[in-house]
């Protein structure tokens, strides 16, 4: 065979070994049309003899001799009687194929020459002998003594038929297949039910797989469903019987699975025919509708016939296409609370509402294994219950805080026998009827889509018996108890809970006492006794194994005194601290939870848990490796320890470790006997990793250990790969690309690499492309051909396009691993609105008049378009990174809109319902505004703040111009540039104690202030204050400050702004308040002091100060000015006229204020914005949403000019104000220098003139100003104010960042009459937002596009054929260096696209979850929904593939078998694998074809020595070997549900099927199911 296999390596092309191998074992050459035509007519006659054996026999008639089954049976072993004369032709007695297999030799003798006998249960035999009454030697006559046909059940595979192979329902189980491949089978054998079944084939071309796929719903909805692939896979809906499928009974299916593999399995339970029950039948037509219940072909009873004929199935007989599914998991007897779904094995039970629960408890008890030896008593029986969850109510689990769980028993106190070993289920039946007390599915309370778990007795030592979960419980509450008694001893000995000496005394400490009588009482420890010598002991119970340790100084309490409280006043005694007379209070005298003191000593000896380990020891190796057995054994199940961050290289080799075909490679050692193992490759590592990497694949599946440290493995790779060698986490798809490289480069077959050219363009452009890529591949093979090459390798299609010249450059290029990009947002779209500061400009209506200019003929175009400072509010879309933070849109919104970056402030913007006003008022919302910071990012975050209205993709946000406008720099000179830098630079310096004097000594800097303040004084208050630029106050405040310093404390003026020690002597800048006259100290006399505010402080932080010290100052002489201006939000609000409930509405925004400015000057401000709500100069709409009649327009126009001169005199009055105050300041500051006896400046008079002066014009504003927290503007806390348009307080030393401005528009003096005012005629103007050009084309194409192309999932999410179609999807190049072509002879922005060429038969899939930025990383943890079973690849394989000339979608049919899961963020992830288990034996003997379950299917019975050849070709291992595994790999090797493992490093455990699919999923493998003959024939053993 090695020669042979050398050979065919050199002279054997893969294609045509591949061809070969496939006439082999894929054409039909074995077995036969005639030996299937005979296998299915001997399995559908032994089903048509099931329930009817009664029936044959009592209708034979008079005179004629009538061959029973029974009888038919007896006499094929007897050998003789009429029905063998008429029988086939039998072959000859020395045919090899008497013996299955040719296990006898040529002559069916065996190796001895004496013949080959089969061993058989006897169990089985004895079942057997009593149905047909067989007899050896004399007296075989039929005579039989049991009508019940042995192991009935096994007629379904699995186990799924239940006890006795009924179903559910008791009515049989039949399989759906689809129609046409049943047709093309039957033309095939010439098949036929009924009479005149011979073999007449119509037709010689065999069928292909029996593949079910089509029949399989593969939906968004339904992909959920399919990750079980064994007793359950959801059917697509309105299939046609005789249309799409048929049905086939059970024994049919599983000998044409065998012999065309396929699937998977479609079985279905009978439903009752029409004339059950009407109780059966209610139920049945209450879901009818939902089952979609299907009606199938006819059946013939003739009872009188002689020839045995397969008889077609009844019209009436109807299966469950979709039934409820129940998931029901068996109760781990070692860990009976463990969390999830997780447990030995789970299975999914299809039941129908009406079912008897009995059946599904007997069909749970044959399909669920008991794999613990202490489980049955003498008679081999064990007691079994079921647990149920009830689903949660208001989002929340019923019973979660009960000592069980979530969990509640079905049939409460009671439970059901079962079989252990040698199952005989017939005398089980009435106690299980008796246990599930008649029950149905429904009425037990039973649903869709429930778990249920299946508990079992576990034995003792003692022989009796305990419930897992009921034992657990105890032994929490024990153990609860014994930790509270630990801690309650020591602390009589005067320890704390760690062992330490206690500082608390135990004095007056209640406890529960029993006195010499024996009576327990609650008892008071009143004195204690202790003894620096004290003896080491460990206490009469035992719980404190050593003394803790002892403190020179401390002495150990020995007995304490007990005063008990019996209403005995002299009732006391001493007791030793280690008496069991104490107990922690409450333990005996009050809800007690031992009443006894037996029941205290079980404390001491309490029992371990079934399955828990004992603590090792000192001398106990730390080799964590010998303590773990591996739980299933023959499936691998070796955890790999984690040596220091290597999860994700534990979870990769996992899963390698599970792909047939390799596993047999590297188990077996072939790569040895082939000589593939290459040392001498200079791209490998000598053999090394191949080598160790078989080692440690030995470990992992020898079955002996559940837990190995793969350190030789690592210390080699990382020799090889240093990258790998230190502790930091690593990237799983690179580790596998690494891996599955050197392994390649170890086994590859060619030992030195000839050198290959690329193929010629030449070449190329006149060859067909098929001949193109089978002659890349044949290159890419000279040099590359190993194992990996074989299963591994790909090959991809790479088309580009030139858009100049249309010439196409065609590559093919292998691949191993698919790197998928989630289609996720990779840019985001920002709907940006820009709000532009109030200016001449876009708010001439008002602002024009406080210059007192003439108004401004309004724009001629009617169509203003963004950027422009004519507009107010504009939207920009703008395209950024999803990785982008908010500087970014910044930087694009400054180069779109004009605005400097650094003037920009972004919010989220929340529009929310008020209620008020019809639909179009513009009181219906309010937009809420919050602010984010420069540096937040990802933009990808504000996604979640999108509107409802926005597509997933869009993400609104609003971007507020600051409201200040420095002035220019050309606007003063520069040498008073220059010394006001200078002197904001020297603010922070201290001064000399002669500067707080006044007087004639000037501070040093006194001229440069001057200087700078009276040019400043120049400029402020002309008439571009306040509506184009605002002045920067702060050397102006300097200026007066300076000005109006005082002599003494009489001089103090109200407003003066000073620096000034607070309580913690920190210089702060504040305004003088109030002037207060108080006592002097020494009583000669009353003094003046001046009460300071600090800014930005409360009232209670507020100091006051004498003239005479140095802790206060001129204004910025030790403070220096706040960075930042003063800003808050101001709102809109009103009052609904019906229920006189304050409203916010309309569009909130922030103001900025300089902090030196007085709250005239702020308030100015304030009203200058505000403007833009009054503004029509660029509404095109109608006004408010609704067109007003030409009168009421006329009014609400005339009243809003009303409204904007009102507005314009205020504005005027208080800059003026402002200004007179800062001058009058000045010159009586420069009058005070010059004589001192001139008059202090009276700030309160020119503040209480302003007042009056604006008396009577606030009035005709359109709202009240007013001041409020900024957590409530509606007013609700009692703190709101009127805003003081006064001189006295600056804004920044009057109000701080937790307040905000309110606007409480009042209604139009037209409607205030009116008894039922609409909120809509308020003067306020909702803002008309201008488009920017792009916006339609940008919003257009994005969002809902990408959603079509990318349809999300039921779970969220995405499928993986979106992922797929994100990877093939057409990319333009850029033109910067990507792609040159070859004909232009230049770079061009060309059109590439990739489609899959040729499929191996393991494809790896690994997803791309994070992303980087040079500032930010992100996981994308978007779950993608990928199919566990029938993931087709045909849509992604191009169309000129030779794999698309096959019309079965076998070849692309892939199965999961592996999944990596990351958990965490980029960089504190952990990663965990599930895989799916198959059988393989140490040395590497596999099953490698058609498995759904994680084993092979049932092989068929045979009943003669035609049958007995091989039916079909088989990979695997033997079958003798099967009965060598432990129970639990028996267990799950019988079971139609796959078994799936998670490991978890050195944790290994079954997780249902139903929870691969997560979010969490990051690398998969994916078996084909229909591989390679050729890599079968090649890395396989084969029975």
């Amino acid at each position: 065979m090695r020669d042979f296999s050398i050979w065919a390596d050199v002279a054997i092309d893969e294609v045509i070994l591949d061809k070969v191998m496939r006439n082999l074992f894929g054409t039909g050459i074995v077995p036969c049309a005639k030996l299937e035509h005979k296998l299915v007519t001997e399995r559908w006659i032994n089903w048509n003899m099931q329930d009817e054996i009664d029936i044959v026999d009592r209708t034979s008639g008079e005179g004629e001799e009538v061959v029973s089954p029974k009888t038919r049976f007896h006499k094929m072993f007897v050998g003789d009687g009429p029905d063998r004369d008429n029988s086939e032709e039998v072959t000859n007695a020395n045919d090899r194929d008497n013996v299955w297999g040719g296990i006898g030799g040529t002559d069916g003798k065996g190796g001895l020459g004496h013949g080959v006998l089969y061993c058989i249960e006897k169990s089985w035999w004895d079942d057997w002998v009593a149905y047909t009454g067989w007899k050896a030697d004399e007296g075989n006559v039929y005579n039989p003594t049991s009508l019940k046909r042995p192991n009935d059940r096994d007629n379904v595979w699995g186990g799924i038929g239940g006890t006795d192979g009924k179903g559910g329902l008791g009515h049989g189980v039949l399989y759906c297949i689809e129609k046409s491949w049943w047709d093309d089978w039957v033309a095939y054998t010439g098949w036929k039910a009924d009479e005149g079944n011979v073999y007449n084939p119509t037709s010689l071309k065999r069928p292909r797989d029996l593949s079910t796929e089509r029949l399989i719903d593969r939906s968004m909805e339904a992909i959920s469903m399919s990750g079980t692939g064994g007793s359950y896979e959801v059917m697509k809906r309105k299939l046609l019987l005789g249309k799409h499928y048929v049905l086939i009974p059970p024994g049919v299916w599983n000998v044409l699975y065998e012999m065309y593999g396929g699937g998977p399995p479609l079985p279905r339970m009978v439903l009752p025919s029409e004339s059950e029950e009407e109780v059966v039948r209610s139920g049945l037509h209450k879901i009818a509708a939902d089952d979609e219940s299907v009606e199938v072909s006819s059946v013939v009873r003739d009872p009188s016939a002689k020839t045995m004929y397969p008889k077609a199935i009844d019209k009436s007989i109807r299966v469950a296409t979709h039934p409820w599914i129940l998931n029901c998991q068996i109760c781990d007897p070692h860990q009976p609370y463990r969390r999830g779904d997780l447990g030995p094995m789970t299975i999914r039970v299809m039941v129908m509402p009406y079912q008897p629960l009995w059946r599904f408890f007997a069909e749970v008890v044959a399909r669920l294994p008991i794999i613990l030896s202490k489980t049955s008593d003498s008679n081999c029986e064990a007691r079994a219950r079921l647990w149920k969850i009830d689903p949660p109510v208001n989002g929340k689990i019923p019973n979660a805080g009960s000592r069980f769980g979530p969990w509640t028993l079905l049939c409460k106190n009671s439970y059901a026998e079962i079989p252990v070993t040698a199952p005989n289920y017939d005398k089980y039946e009435k106690q299980w009827q008796s246990y599930c007390d008649q029950h149905s599915i429904q009425s037990i309370g039973l649903l869709d889509g429930m778990r249920i778990m299946f508990e079992y007795v576990v034995g003792s030592k003692d022989g009796s018996f305990s419930w897992p979960r009921e034992a657990a419980a105890k032994a929490t509450q024990l153990r609860r108890i014994a930790d509270e008694d630990a801690k309650f001893r020591l602390l009589l000995r005067g320890y704390d809970s760690d062992g330490k000496p206690s500082r608390d005394p135990i004095m007056r400490k209640v406890v529960d006492a029993m006195d010499v009588s024996g009576r327990w009482y609650r008892g008071l420890i009143v004195n204690v006794e202790n003894d620096a010598k004290s003896t080491e002991h460990n206490g009469s119970n035992g719980i404190v194994e050593t003394d803790p340790p002892k403190e020179a100084s401390f002495r150990e309490n020995t007995h304490v005194r007990i005063h008990f409280n019996d209403h005995h006043e002299n009732h006391e005694e001493w007791i030793e601290v280690n008496s069991d007379r104490l107990a922690v209070a409450g333990r005996f005298t009050s809800n007690a939870n031992l009443e006894s003191d037996a029941e205290c000593e079980t404390i001491e000896s309490r029992s371990i848990l079934p399955g828990s380990k004992k603590k090792d020891n000192e001398f106990t190796s730390n080799d964590q490796s010998n303590n773990a057995v591996c739980s299933f054994p023959s499936y691998g199940a070796c955890g790999l320890i984690n040596l220091g961050n290597t999860c994700y290289a534990n979870s990769g080799w996992q899963c390698l470790s599970y792909m047939p075909l390799l596993r047999f490679y590297l188990l077996s050692g072939q790569y040895k006997v082939s000589g593939d193992l290459n040392r001498d490759n200079p791209l490998g590592t000598g053999g090394k990793i191949l080598e160790e990497f078989a080692d440690l694949m030995r470990v992992m599946w020898s079955g002996k250990f559940g837990a190995r440290a793969p350190q030789r493995f690592r210390s080699v790779l990382t020799k090889c790969r240093p990258r790998y060698s230190g502790a930091n986490q690593q990237d799983v798809p690179e580790l596998l690309t690494d891996i599955l490289d050197m392994l390649h480069e170890d086994a590859n077959r060619v030992k030195k690499k000839p050198y290959v050219e690329a193929l010629e363009d030449k070449f190329i452009e006149k060859t067909d492309l098929e001949r193109i890529g089978q002659e890349a591949w044949r290159r890419y093979l000279r040099r590359n051909r190993s194992v990996i090459t074989d299963l591994c390798m790909g090959q991809l299609f790479n088309l580009v396009i030139c858009p100049e010249c249309n010439h196409s450059s065609k590559n093919f290029d292998p691949f191993n691993v698919l790197s998928l990009p989630l289609p996720t947002v990779d840019e985001v779209i920002f709907r940006c609105t820009v709000v532009r500061r109030a200016t001449t400009l876009n708010c001439p209506s008002t602002l024009l008049l406080v210059g007192g200019a003439s108004k401004r003929k309004a724009n001629s175009s009617n169509h203003l378009s963004p950027p422009s400072k004519e507009l107010i509010f504009e939207e920009y879309a703008i395209r950024t990174s999803r990785l982008a933070d908010l500087g970014d849109l910044k930087m694009k919104l400054q180069q779109l809109s004009g605005i400097p970056a650094k003037r920009l402030r972004l919010c989220k913007k929340e529009d929310i319902g008020t209620g008020i006003g019809n639909k179009h008022s513009m009181t219906r919302t309010y937009t809420k505004v919050m602010t984010l910071p420069d540096k937040e990012g990802p933009c990808l975050k504000l996604l979640n703040h999108a509107s409802a209205a926005s597509s997933p993709t869009i993400a609104t946000v609003i971007a507020f111009e600051t409201t200040l406008q420095p002035r220019p720099d050309t606007a003063m000179p520069v040498d008073v540039i220059e010394d006001n830098d200078s002197t904001d630079d020297d603010t922070s310096t201290d001064t000399s104690s002669t500067q707080a004097t006044g007087g004639n000594d000037q501070d040093a800097d006194w001229k440069s202030v001057e200087k700078i303040g009276e040019e400043y004084l120049k400029i402020y208050g002309d008439e571009e204050e306040c509506v184009t630029f605002d002045t920067d106050p702060v050397p102006l405040a300097k200026y007066v400050s300076h000005s109006l310093w005082p002599k003494t404390t009489e001089d103090f003026t109200l407003g003066l702004r000073v620096d000034a020690i607070d309580r913690r002597n920190n210089w702060y800048p504040g305004s003088v308040v109030e002037i207060i006259e108080d006592k002097d100290e020494e009583g000669d006399g009353n003094i003046m002091k001046a009460r300071v505010h600090f800014d930005n402080f409360s009232a209670k932080w507020d100091e006051v100060y004498v003239f005479n010290n140095s802790r206060i100052c001129p204004l910025y002489t030790h403070s220096t000015p706040r960075p930042k201006p003063t800003e808050f939000i101001i709102y809109h609000r009103s009052m609904d006229p019906k229920t006189k409930q304050l409203f916010l509405f309309g569009e909130s925004f922030f103001l900025q204020c300089h902090n030196e400015w007085s709250t005239a000057r702020a308030g100015a401000h304030i009203l200058a914005q505000t403007s833009r709500f009054l503004e029509l100069s660029h509404f095109k709409k109608p006004e408010n949403g609704k067109k007003l009649s030409s009168v009421e327009g006329k009014i609400a126009e005339k009243e809003r000019d009303e409204a904007r001169k009102a507005i314009a005199s205020v504005i005027k009055a208080l800059i003026q104000s402002d200004k007179r105050y800062i001058i009058s300041a000045i010159e009586n500051g420069k009058q005070r220098r010059e004589n001192s006896e001139q008059s202090q400046l009276d700030v309160s008079t020119m503040s209480e003139d302003l007042t009056k002066k604006l008396r009577d014009v606030l009035p005709f504003l359109p709202f009240d100003v007013r001041v409020t927290t900024a957590d409530s503007p509606l007013g609700t806390n009692r703190e709101e104010a009127s805003f003081p348009f006064s001189l006295i307080r600056t804004i920044g030393n009057y109000m701080n960042a937790r307040h905000s401005i309110v606007l409480h528009w009042r209604d139009t003096p037209s409607t205030e009459n009116k008894t039922h005012s609409d909120p809509r005629q308020l003067l306020y103007v909702a803002p008309y937002i201008s488009q920017s050009k792009q916006n339609q084309k940008l919003l257009g194409s994005s969002g809902n596009d990408e959603l079509k192309r990318h349809p999300s999932s039921s779970h969220g999410g995405f499928h993986i054929g979106s992922c797929l179609a994100e990877f093939f999807k057409e990319q333009h190049l850029d033109a910067t260096g990507c792609w040159r072509c070859p004909v232009c002879k230049e770079e061009r922005e060309g059109k590439q696209s990739m489609s899959l060429w040729d499929l191996p038969d393991f494809l790896v899939f690994n997803f791309k979850r994070f992303n980087a930025s040079s500032r930010w990383s992100e996981k994308i943890t978007t779950l993608v929904d990928f199919p566990v079973t029938g993931l087709n690849m045909r849509e992604w394989c191009d169309k000129n593939s030779p794999l698309r000339h096959q019309s079965s979608d076998e070849p692309f049919m892939y199965d999961l078998i592996g999944v990596v899961n990351h958990m965490g963020d980029l960089e504190t992830g952990h990663y965990i694998a599930a895989c799916k288990a198959s059988l393989c034996s140490p040395d590497g003997t596999e099953e490698v074809a058609y498995s759904f379950n994680g084993a092979n299917t049932k092989a068929p019975d045979t009943f003669d020595e035609e049958e007995s050849t091989s039916s079909g070709w088989r990979i695997g291992r033997s079958k003798e070997k099967d009965s060598s595994t432990k129970a639990a790999s028996k267990a799950v090797s019988e079971s139609a549900e796959p078994l799936w493992l998670k490991f978890d490093d050195e944790l290994v455990e079954p997780v249902p099927p139903r929870s691969i699919v997560t979010d969490a999923a990051y690398v998969l493998f994916y078996k084909r199911r229909q591989m390679r003959p050729s890599n079968i024939a090649k890395y396989s053993s084969m029975d």
